[in-house]
């Protein structure tokens, strides 16, 4: 079922080390127990604060739920997917040597994130990306400030597709890779 005429994936997966195809395996059943899980009433709260605000969300999350030698393994996980791959199409004997040399050359330059991008680890990096935001006040109602980050997160998505970085809030809790054609990166 997992082989092709020559055997390439089933060879693939026998060189893969047990470690890797352990973390892929456990990494499954946490995404399938995420799915089961129910947020409540709150869920409406919580989506619209990762929908409007994504990265300071995530900061805060990964800061306080994520170990760093997990992100570090989750790191070394996608490396050696990355050189699985690599490893699959080098030794592919039936694709056109084109197309393996443009697989190839795309996946050396691909971009990942694991937990979080690591211009933001700095002290004040994240302050600094919101700083245009600081005309927000208690006072104001939900409407205006609503208005204000709409404003912000506009002119935020405008500088950021000027510089090709791709930042999805609505993929933040997901156990899985989603690959984004424009910018060849992951995230």
């Amino acid at each position: 079922m997992f082989t092709t005429e020559n055997d390439s994936l089933h060879q693939l997966i026998l060189d893969t080390p047990p470690r890797t195809m352990a973390n892929f395996l456990i990494m499954r059943v946490v995404q399938r127990a995420f799915e089961l899980i129910d947020l409540g009433p709150r869920q409406s709260c919580i989506a619209f604060v990762i929908d409007k605000m994504g990265q300071a969300a995530l900061r805060i999350f990964v800061r306080n739920f994520f170990k760093k030698e997990n992100i570090k393994l989750g790191k070394e996980l996608v490396e050696s997917i990355i050189k699985a791959y690599l490893k699959m199409f080098e030794n592919s004997s039936w694709l056109v040597q084109k197309t393996k040399d443009s697989a190839i050359s795309k996946i050396k330059k691909m971009n990942y994130i694991v937990g979080y991008p690591d211009e933001f680890e700095a002290p004040g990096a994240l302050d600094q990306l919101y700083d245009e935001l600081v005309d927000v006040s208690p006072s104001d109602s939900f409407y205006l400030v609503n208005r204000k980050i709409m404003g912000f997160n506009f002119k935020r998505n405008m500088d950021d597709s000027a510089r090709r970085i791709i930042f999805s809030a609505t993929t933040l809790l997901a156990y899985n890779a989603f690959y984004y054609h424009n910018s060849n990166a992951f995230g």
